[in-house]
């Protein structure tokens, strides 16, 4: 199947994707597995980690998919 029958484009449409910047960073810091955590130092200040299940109870910042499927980027931050 062609990804131009999911998304009704025209077969041969250039595409480009990206990646939300901290989950880049944790990509970078190769965050891998529940035991690592990815500091992030900068304008703003971000903690996080991975894990398989969403914190939602509102008491951090951010939870959002992460590449590693059935994982997700649990994220608290503030400016610096």
């Amino acid at each position: 199947m062609h990804a131009s029958n999911e998304t009704g484009l025209i077969e041969g449409t250039p595409v480009a994707g990206g990646v939300f910047d901290i989950n880049a960073c944790a990509v970078a810091m190769d965050i891998t597995n529940e035991d690592n955590i990815a500091v992030i130092a900068g304008i703003w200040s971000i903690n996080e980690c991975i894990s398989k299940q969403p914190v939602l109870n509102k008491s951090i910042m951010t939870n959002s998919l992460y590449c590693i499927n059935g994982y997700y980027l649990i994220g608290e931050s503030s400016t610096t």
